[in-house]
């Protein structure tokens, strides 16, 4: 069970209020791949899916962070609903306009 705690950056707001989710990767199991393999798609990938025009999305390991800056961040059962979440679409590996 690896958790991650990934940060919503907004382009045009740098300073301002920030969303914060703290995802389990492999979904309470030790290890799973298809969860891994679309994060580092994500946040790692050439194609850099983790920019949207407004948002950049980061991910650091729970351990790495303080969680006085990060108070209350959103507990989310896997990577998928985090993906509803933002509104992107995994299997069109795009985001959805309007969400």
């Amino acid at each position: 069970m690896v958790e991650m705690l990934i940060v919503e950056i907004n382009c045009k707001d740098l300073y301002g209020d920030r969303r914060c989710w703290l995802v389990d990767i492999d979904q309470g199991k030790n290890h799973c791949y298809r969860s891994r393999a679309s994060f580092n798609s994500f946040f790692y990938g050439k194609k850099k899916r983790n920019q949207n025009p407004d948002k950049i999305y980061v991910a650091t390991s729970k351990h790495e962070v303080n969680f006085d800056y990060y108070k209350n961040p959103k507990k989310l059962q896997s990577l998928w609903d985090f993906y509803l979440e933002i509104g992107y679409d995994y299997k069109l590996k795009k985001f959805i306009k309007g969400v």
